[in-house]
């Protein structure tokens, strides 16, 4: 079964993706933390992605106002 609003699947096809170097990688993981902001696994994913911490900050901030 599809679950496309499950934050932790989204994270691990995020990772999944990006070990691929997959640009869409930072999609699922942006759409994770829009799911599941406070998951720390989620934030750590972004940040050991090679995400610059600006763009942690705008997927962060930005899934909280989407809310």
């Amino acid at each position: 079964a599809l679950q496309p609003d499950n934050p932790v699947l989204l994270n691990n096809v995020a990772w999944s993706v990006g070990k691929l170097g997959d640009p869409r990688a930072l999609e699922f993981a942006a759409r994770a933390v829009e799911l599941a902001p406070e998951a720390p696994a989620v934030i750590a994913l972004l940040k050991s992605a090679g995400t610059s911490s600006k763009e942690v900050a705008v997927a962060v901030h930005g899934a909280g106002s989407r809310s």
